[in-house]
């Protein structure tokens, strides 16, 4: 289901690209340059690089990273950034060099293409992500979850998350810590002990995991952490445990009640392809 969600995202961003460009095109030619508009060669050019272009700022930006979790204010916010962006770039490469009567076409050209660009694109996500949380919300179509922990204070978390009416997680079972505390046994099925956290995130395809440890427990988180760590799933603690991890962790409460995430995104995607480019541009200097 992931997959065809980014497939459909970005066969979706790339047709709101081509109709925004268009659009803008239609526009400069027939407004601020009063001529009749006839589709040329840079008109189709246009239309197949300009998507391209702003595909590439997108996954970039991490927006394909994973299209399950967007929310609508964090789809607005890379929406607004990317249109601004593009726009400034489109306008310094494809639009400063036009004939114009007056300065006052390019800010309208800048004006029109930016509107374009920031409505086609954002209307279609934001629609997207309200059905996306919509399917969410509905029972057993969540993200699949992982408790660990099987303590009085487990249970509490689980009946909390599940009184939520924004809620988007759908348990499919629980690992405890010493072994013997299985209160949850009547809510979810018991899938084992941490020792063998490894093998039940690979058997059960989990997408977020739950640590609700009693305090007693807290010494044993560091060890879950580490297991978990060469997986790629959401990890959720209770506020309490931040100065344990203090530095690695975010709020969040977008779908629900209160928790800290891991936060494994030490460095921004864009910041990576920068890094990874002048590593290779570099090693080539060097052995040139």
């Amino acid at each position: 289901m992931s997959k065809l969600l980014k497939a459909g995202w970005i066969i979706m961003d790339y047709a709101c690209a081509i109709a925004s460009w268009s659009v803008f095109y239609i526009v400069r030619t027939t407004v601020l340059e009063d001529k009749a508009f006839v589709p040329n060669q840079p008109f189709y050019l246009g239309i197949t690089l300009v998507p391209l272009g702003f595909l590439l700022l997108y996954t970039l930006q991490g927006t394909y990273l994973n299209v399950r979790r967007m929310y609508r204010l964090k789809t607005l916010q890379l929406t607004l950034f990317s249109a601004v962006v593009g726009s400034l770039l489109l306008f310094f490469v494809l639009i400063l060099d036009d004939d114009v009567q007056s300065y006052r076409s390019y800010y309208s050209a800048f004006f029109i293409l930016l509107s374009c660009q920031l409505l086609f694109t954002l209307i279609p996500r934001m629609a997207l992500v309200t059905w996306m949380i919509h399917r969410l919300r509905l029972q057993g179509n969540g993200f699949r979850t992982l408790m660990i922990g099987g303590s009085e204070r487990a249970l509490a978390v689980l009946k909390e998350v599940a009184s939520q009416k924004k809620n988007v997680n759908s348990f499919i079972g629980y690992v405890n810590v010493n072994g013997t505390d299985r209160t949850l046994d009547t809510e979810m099925p018991y899938l084992g002990h941490t020792q063998e956290l490894e093998k039940v995130l690979a058997s059960h395809a989990v997408e977020e995991i739950i640590i609700a440890l009693e305090p007693s427990d807290h010494d044993r988180l560091q060890k879950i952490i580490t297991k978990i760590h060469n997986f790629s799933i959401v990890v959720k603690v209770l506020p309490d445990m931040y100065e344990l991890l203090s530095g690695k962790l975010k709020m969040t409460n977008i779908y629900g009640a209160l928790f800290i995430e891991l936060n494994r995104d030490v460095m921004p995607l864009w910041q990576q392809a920068v890094k990874r480019f002048l590593d290779i541009a570099l090693s080539i200097i060097a052995l040139s």
